[in-house]
């Protein structure tokens, strides 16, 4: 039978274990997030060339991960720099 301390401290031990599982979950969650928006950012370079810093930071502003990939599919089918920043400002608004 465990004393009160050990309860403590066995109970203690638990809870920052699932801290440390949080913290390592949203770690990756950004990890990923960040290279979805680097990958983004590096198609679009590839298609128009080097992008205004304003449409950089307004890619970098998305923390949609969903709405990242789907504009990583259709970087390739915009036919203007202008058409792909419409479509990223609407994505940055969701």
């Amino acid at each position: 039978m465990q004393t009160a301390a050990q309860q403590i401290r066995k109970e203690a031990y638990n809870e920052f274990i699932q801290e440390q599982e949080k913290m390592l979950v949203e770690r990756e969650k950004h990890a990923k997030l960040e290279a979805t928006q680097e990958n983004l950012i590096d198609a679009a370079t590839e298609q128009y060339g080097p992008l205004p810093g304003t449409l950089h930071e307004k890619i970098k502003s998305i923390q949609s991960l969903e709405n990242l990939r789907a504009l990583n599919r259709k970087v390739i089918r915009t036919q203007s720099l202008e058409e792909f920043t419409e479509l990223v400002n609407r994505a940055a608004q969701n």
